[in-house]
């Protein structure tokens, strides 16, 4: 029996290397599941550049490699950004803990909404931590939370130019 198993894992194995190669990315995902190989599974999805699904099955699969999750989590939201999909991504960087990106993205929308969301994200303990880290005592920081004064519609980002500024209200 150990002489079958081993030719019907080899031969399941290049089934599943051609079914990649043909493109047929989701049923050479079933052989590699089918055979225990979870790691070339979420690879075929992430070379294919189904990351939703390489995360789904990361995360059901290999949930304690923290690392990889991650690094699938920002090929995801790098995707979401490259097609406009701004609130997909700027959900996927909240979820990391990347404030700031989400930030960004949201105030690129420019309505009241977004720049409103914006602004929650960078009034984050967490990312103002970060970021006054970082500012250096030479920029003007004006950080005026919303709630606090009535004719500042949000506050926005501008890594470009290393500063923070805040968006009157039109």
């Amino acid at each position: 029996h150990a002489f079958g198993h081993e030719v019907w894992a080899a031969v399941t194995w290049l089934y599943a290397q051609q079914l990649e190669a043909q493109g047929e990315v989701q049923k050479a995902v079933m052989q590699y599941l089918a055979l225990g190989e979870d790691q070339q599974a979420v690879g075929a999805l992430r070379t294919a550049k189904l990351f939703m699904e390489a995360f789904v099955l990361a995360q059901e699969r290999l949930s304690s490699d923290q690392e990889l999750l991650t690094s699938i989590a920002n090929e995801l939201a790098v995707e979401y950004e490259s097609k406009d999909m701004f609130e997909e991504a700027a959900k996927v960087y909240t979820s990391l803990k990347h404030y700031d990106k989400a930030a960004a993205l949201l105030a690129r929308r420019g309505d009241h909404v977004a720049v409103h969301a914006a602004a929650s994200l960078v009034c984050h303990p967490y990312f103002l931590q970060r970021i006054c880290s970082k500012i250096q005592s030479s920029f003007l920081l004006r950080l005026s939370l919303p709630v606090m004064k009535a004719n500042f519609v949000a506050v926005a980002v501008d890594f470009t130019n290393a500063g923070v500024w805040a968006l009157k209200r039109s």
